[in-house]
């Protein structure tokens, strides 16, 4: 079942701990286990009448072995509109 991230108002439930379950069942259902699983998750009502796009469709990318990961890097805040640019004090 989905939920919502721990002090999330939105209306969405990000934490989608079905999809991970058949991540995790189908790797197992293999007889050699995936470095990396890629899936895409139909969710939702049609965008508009007949259409075949859905408003919650999304896709899971599961990294299953830590040596696929070759670094990281951290969005900014600010330009995804999460945080408020300020400057510093006395500047």
């Amino acid at each position: 079942m989905n939920r919502k991230s721990k002090g999330d108002n939105r209306d969405i439930a990000v934490l989608r701990y079905l999809d991970c379950a058949v991540i995790n069942r189908l790797n197992l259902s293999v007889t050699t286990g995936f470095d990396t699983v890629r899936g895409l998750f139909v969710e939702g009502e049609p965008i508009f009448e007949g259409a075949q796009i859905y408003h919650k469709t999304h896709s899971e990318i599961a990294v299953r072995s830590i040596d696929c990961i070759k670094g990281y890097f951290l969005p900014d805040l600010v330009d995804l509109g999460l945080a408020v640019k300020t400057e510093p004090v006395g500047a």
